[in-house]
């Protein structure tokens, strides 16, 4: 025996069916209209969805279906959603999460940052905050726990690091120690919780933050001269300039060291002989899409989104290095260094 049920939240839908007899869900239908069967388990799926305005659902069709209609459509291919037969209301909470920072509606981007048409963050944005509320409800599954706990049994440091948050951090803690992430990593996915947390906390879905802020000077080293340091106010924030902060930060004695002979490469020169003597590396594309990975530090997707107009024509500039700005990760512009050899190859 089979039920139907219909979610919605926001302009996003989700029709499930549940085996009554044996208890067991399928999402076929996840987030305007896509079609999708996966695993009880949370993951990141991609989907061309409609984040129009004015929602309304439209009149019956041929199917005799009725179908989430926009009063003015704006549709994206391959935005990503939290999937997850579990916690299906979570997954929904953390998808609308995803929706607000796109369309700009929480934390839209700085002035002089990258938006996109609607105001918010830019798709690869939304893809990194996905990834991370992802791995977050994954260990909100496996441990059985309720994210909307926000308060301490006292008001001591000990009972705050039972709720779960500060038991999520100490999972980060536990990965970096182990070497399986990076601090770093595990400050970004931090973060990307703080963030969801404070949407919740706007969105009056919990009563309040359950971390606290605190604000830190961040030194800045003295370009002026001598003479200068005789009018210095030093009670001044000269000194540095202050960020605000939360408790939910990594500590610095959690980085791992990095040995000094460490190469940039990820691959040895044994490696790498026997990357470019395989039989995939005979064609000229494929190869092409290796030196540039190889030779300019790009990540897969720099190399695919690699377009001519970063071409350069040696015949008519000759140089020894070509440096070339591209849009890497995050939005963020960096220069890159090509050599005249591989210039030419790609030109």
């Amino acid at each position: 025996m089979f039920v139907r049920s219909i979610y919605f939240c926001s302009n996003q839908i989700l029709q499930l069916f549940v085996d009554i007899q044996n208890n067991q869900p399928y999402i076929l239908q996840y987030c305007n209209g896509a079609f999708n069967l996966s695993g009880n388990y949370p993951k990141v799926v991609k989907q061309t969805v409609n984040l129009g305005s004015l929602p309304y659902v439209s009149s019956v069709d041929e199917k005799g279906q009725r179908t989430i209609a926009f009063h003015e459509d704006h549709v994206i291919e391959r935005f990503p959603r939290v999937l997850s037969l579990v916690r299906i209301q979570d997954a929904l909470e953390i998808n609308l999460f995803l929706e607000h920072r796109y369309k700009g509606l929480f934390m839209p981007p700085k002035r002089g940052g990258k938006k996109n048409p609607l105001g918010g963050v830019s798709l690869i944005t939304v893809q990194s905050l996905a990834n991370s509320m992802s791995l977050f409800l994954q260990w909100v599954e496996k441990n059985n726990v309720d994210w909307h706990e926000v308060y301490a049994v006292s008001d001591s440091d000990k009972a705050k690091y039972w709720l779960p948050v500060y038991r999520y951090r100490k999972h980060l803690i536990e990965q970096v120690i182990a070497k399986d992430i990076d601090r770093d990593t595990a400050n970004l996915y931090i973060n990307h919780v703080r963030q969801f947390y404070e949407w919740a906390r706007k969105q009056r879905r919990i009563d309040k933050v359950p971390f606290k802020y605190k604000t830190k000077v961040i030194k800045k080293k003295r370009k002026d001269g001598s003479l200068d340091l005789l009018f210095t106010d030093y009670g001044s924030e000269e000194k540095g300039f202050t960020i605000t902060t939360t408790d939910l930060l990594i500590p610095k004695k959690y980085k791992q060291k990095k040995s000094g002979d460490a190469g940039l490469s990820p691959y040895s020169q044994d490696e790498l002989k026997l990357l470019y003597a395989s039989n995939e590396l005979t064609k000229h594309g494929t190869k092409l899409r290796v030196d540039l990975a190889v030779q300019c530090g790009l990540r897969a997707e720099e190399v695919a989104t690699f377009t001519a107009s970063y071409v350069v024509d040696p015949d008519l500039e000759n140089k020894a290095i070509y440096y070339v700005t591209i849009i890497g990760k995050y939005d963020k512009e960096r220069t890159i260094m090509v050599s005249k050899g591989l210039m030419t190859v790609v030109a």
